[in-house]
């Protein structure tokens, strides 16, 4: 290979590495807009990221249903 031609890596990032979009996973989990913007509320009154609240919401609603 030459300096101008980069090297082939394969067809992209496998599809588990590539970080969802908060709100497409809320509804994927099939939420309501209530249940999302419930969540919304809670991560911006913490400061925290909204991905993380939604994946930590999805995962106390699975362990419930358990």
């Amino acid at each position: 290979m030459t300096d101008e031609t980069p090297a082939k890596r394969g067809p992209g990032k496998p599809l588990g590495s590539i970080k969802a979009d908060a709100r497409r996973v809320a509804i994927k989990l099939r939420w309501k807009e209530s249940e999302i913007a419930a969540v919304k509320a809670a991560a911006e009154a913490a400061g925290e990221d909204l991905s993380h609240y939604i994946r930590q919401a999805a995962l106390d609603r699975a362990a419930a249903l358990k």
